[in-house]
């Protein structure tokens, strides 16, 4: 088997046998699990095997990862008879073009390419791994979003009277401008300000800004994949303004389900 080096990742040009969805991953063995959840729900929707591995956090690279994964596949694929070459997408389920799905991702794709290359020569077979946009190009992320804090705006007008709500819309951040700038541009299409966990501006000076513009309230919408940690971090820094004014965290926007959803929905 060899394995076609793709000049130009990032463009849906050919159909595919087999998805592998690569996730952030960590220490934790939550994100293993939430990763193995994602994987059945996308081997529910169709006919074309699904895959996955963490970029951080599992004892062997993600470039080994994708490679086992290769070697499942083609190994399965030519036990059935099937003498087509193979085409493998790989799908980042990351909501920003930082410094993972521009750099860390690709380089690991890149070594994966390059150590397949002859290690099934047996099966006379061709493999082509090529890596799709990521998640947070869907287009139906920014109504998703809106319809949430539609529902988050029209609770507090109904139970509290709030009329003069801020909208703050919390990514993870990241280093590079490009994707900062595609979080200030998504928030203002929701009437939202952009904040950011890591890198600015902040969390804090957001609310800050909140409270100076006379808001009588505030719903933070946490603009990640899945729930952790960081909800109990964010949940903690927010009481430091209980006695000042209140601010509401919305639902993390993404189920699973959607998730997957939506990952097949840009491969396809």
């Amino acid at each position: 088997m060899s394995v076609v080096l793709e000049q130009q990742d990032l463009q849906l040009n050919r159909s595919y046998d087999a998805y592998f969805l690569v996730v952030h991953g960590s220490q934790d063995l939550h994100s293993w699990l939430v990763l193995q959840e994602l994987i059945e729900c996308a081997n529910a929707i169709g006919d074309v095997v699904v895959g996955g591995g963490c970029l951080e956090g599992q004892p062997s690279s993600l470039s080994q990862q994708i490679q086992d994964f290769c070697a499942e596949i083609c190994e399965e694929i030519y036990e059935q008879g099937d003498t087509e070459d193979i085409n493998v997408a790989v799908v980042p389920l990351f909501l920003l073009s930082g410094v993972h799905v521009m750099a860390d991702l690709p380089s690991e794709v890149a070594i994966a390419r390059q150590k397949l290359i002859g290690s099934f020569a047996h099966l006379d077979r061709q493999i082509t791994l090529e890596i799709v946009p990521h998640l947070g190009t869907h287009p139906d992320i920014p109504a998703l979003l809106k319809s949430i804090f539609e529902m988050e705006t029209s609770s507090l007008k109904e139970q509290f009277e709030h009329t003069n709500i801020g909208l703050i819309l919390l990514s993870h951040g990241s280093r590079r401008p490009e994707a900062v700038q595609s979080i200030e541009n998504l928030a203002s299409q929701l009437g939202a300000i952009a904040a950011h966990w890591t890198g600015t501006p902040t969390l804090d000076a957001q609310i800050e800004q909140s409270i100076a513009q006379g808001r009588d309230s505030i719903v933070v919408m946490p603009y990640f994949l899945f729930a952790g940690e960081i909800m109990n971090a964010i949940a903690k820094q927010i009481s430091l303004y209980a006695d000042r004014i209140p601010i509401y965290i919305a639902p993390i926007p993404f189920s699973p389900a959607q998730i997957a959803d939506m990952a097949i929905d840009l491969v396809n």
